[in-house]
């Protein structure tokens, strides 16, 4: 990210709510998850087993 916003990018999205333990609510939804980026997190979520993805992400948005 840091480098991407050195590069000009100047919008990013966070799909911070993304959880692991959030994941089976979503199966049961009409819709699933309709954001291409929060699917590609969720499925992240699963096939890695670790709550979140953005682990460091309070240190990264401090630097930006």
């Amino acid at each position: 990210m840091i480098e991407q916003a050195e590069q000009g990018v100047d919008y990013f999205t966070i799909h911070a709510g993304v959880l692991l333990r959030y994941v089976p609510l979503t199966a049961k939804r009409l819709t699933g998850i309709v954001s291409r980026g929060g699917s590609i997190m969720a499925q992240w979520c699963l096939a890695i087993t670790k709550k979140a993805f953005y682990t460091r992400i309070s240190k990264t948005s401090a630097r930006l």
